[in-house]
């Protein structure tokens, strides 16, 4: 049910746009204890007892299904203490409607179309992006939980990366500290778990002086003979580089050999071969630097920033 700029989506679960949030007066009469704002700024002084923030714009590059879990959850707990918590963005459309979404294909097992349907019902305006829309999908593909090493959540992982490590977003870095104190930091966090989960099969190592650069579980793209190289995700040793350049090679960080180049505006493979013709990739390895070695199973691997 709507009501003026709020609507009750599921039992004691709101969405509203930003101004309903902040008026105590809506708050008091809906009985509002707990907030999450969907959105690139905080609310100056939420009149709740709990809040969380999240960092986000309305764009579909954007990665939000990132936070589906913190989400989930603190809505979760608001209900199991039937508590009444509001999700609001700006105007209550896209991403606060795509989180309310999100917790309900979580608690009911529902397919994402289903569930966008519930909310569309309770409140007709809303209308996620295309991006949000695809990450739905994907959650719902992943059994309502993130999969780190399911490579379609790994490459939205990446595409933010990108995002906020490009020229263009710098501005806005410099008035988010949340993004701008440790960028490649955030990538990394949400791929942490990716190194005990996985089995590794093949070791990358530098052919010159063998130092382990990526497993097989970072390669983003087919190997192709074609143009001799393949697509893979940055590393951590790639840190101190990456933060200051948008173009560069890509060297090994022990003998400081050129394996490849990366470029946060992509790299089209420059043969135009068959494996690579619709890969825009951002970071391009060159098969004749690097050796690729098979692992015995149970066999692990680290790689470092510091060989």
């Amino acid at each position: 049910m709507m009501n003026g700029n709020i609507s009750l989506i599921d039992k004691h679960v709101y969405l509203s746009d930003v101004m309903a949030a902040m008026s105590s007066a809506i708050l008091k009469q809906y009985q509002i204890k707990h907030i999450i704002t969907a959105n690139i700024k905080p609310l100056s002084e939420p009149l709740v007892d709990s809040y969380l923030w999240i960092d986000s714009e309305d764009m579909p590059r954007q990665d939000l299904i990132s936070y589906f879990p913190t989400t989930n959850e603190f809505i979760e707990a608001a209900v199991s203490r039937k508590e009444n918590v509001l999700v609001h963005c700006i105007a209550g459309v896209s991403r606060s409607a795509t989180i309310v979404t999100a917790y309900l294909m979580k608690k009911k097992n529902k397919p994402a179309e289903e569930c966008l349907e519930k909310v569309r019902e309770k409140r007709s305006i809303i209308d996620p992006n295309e991006g949000f829309r695809k990450q739905l999908k994907l959650f719902e593909t992943m059994g309502y939980q993130i999969d780190v090493l399911n490579k379609d959540y790994r490459l939205i992982a990446l595409d933010q990366l990108i995002l906020r490590l490009s020229r263009r977003y710098y501005a806005y870095c410099a008035l988010n500290s949340s993004a701008a104190n440790d960028i490649f930091q955030v990538y990394l966090n949400k791929l942490a778990k990716t190194e005990a989960l996985h089995q590794s099969l093949i070791v990358f190592k530098c052919k010159k002086c063998r130092t382990k650069l990526f497993t097989d579980i970072n390669v983003i793209s087919e190997e192709s003979e074609e143009c001799q190289s393949i697509y893979i995700e940055p590393q951590v040793w790639m840190r101190s580089v990456l933060q200051e350049l948008t173009v560069s090679d890509i060297n090994c960080p022990q003998c400081t050999k050129k394996i490849g180049r990366y470029d946060l505006n992509g790299i089209n493979c420059d043969t135009k071969c068959a494996k690579h013709s619709i890969v825009k990739g951002i970071f391009k390895v060159n098969l004749n630097h690097i050796d690729a070695d098979k692992l015995n199973i149970g066999q692990t691997v680290h790689i470092s920033e510091a060989q």
